[in-house]
């Protein structure tokens, strides 16, 4: 893991190492040689543009969020106001989702199905799992009558 880091942060040196890519690069790592998980977390810097994700000023971890956002606010209004009321914003419970690119939220056992997804449809992919996931827990954070509550729920 050390050395998958390590050369990821040599390879990228508009990145660097960031938190986060730990999290994605072990997940993707366990289930790969580190040849290939060198390819793929690269591919995915790169190409989907996660490196955007994990630069200084994290400009696309902002485009993300705004984007879940109008996303939630579409399908799942109730629970977008609730969210709201509460004062959670979309940063407060979607940024490690997307700085980790699931890989703290989906089970190491799963993970590699979300990723052969996300390789084959790109952020699309992410969106519908967190809609999905939003939609399972509505009514659970409906029930939260606190930031807090509802932010331990997500």
């Amino acid at each position: 893991m050390t050395r998958l880091l390590t050369a990821l942060s040599n390879h990228s040196s508009s990145v660097g190492y960031t938190q986060g890519m730990n999290a994605f690069a072990g997940s993707i790592l366990f289930h790969t040689d580190e040849v290939l998980a060198f390819e793929l977390v690269i591919r995915t810097l790169n190409d989907y543009h996660l490196k955007e994700v994990h630069m200084a000023k994290l400009h696309g971890l902002y485009v993300h969020c705004d984007i879940l956002q109008v996303l939630l606010q579409e399908n799942l209004p109730k629970l977008n106001a609730h969210l709201s009321r509460l004062d959670v914003t979309t940063m407060n419970y979607c940024a490690n989702w997307v700085v980790s690119l699931l890989s703290q939220v989906v089970p190491l056992s799963q993970v590699q199905l979300f990723y052969s997804q996300f390789f084959k449809d790109g952020w699309l992919a992410f969106y519908k799992v967190i809609l999905t996931l939003m939609s399972q827990l509505q009514d659970q954070i409906l029930n939260c009558s606190t930031t807090l509550t509802a932010q331990l729920s997500l």
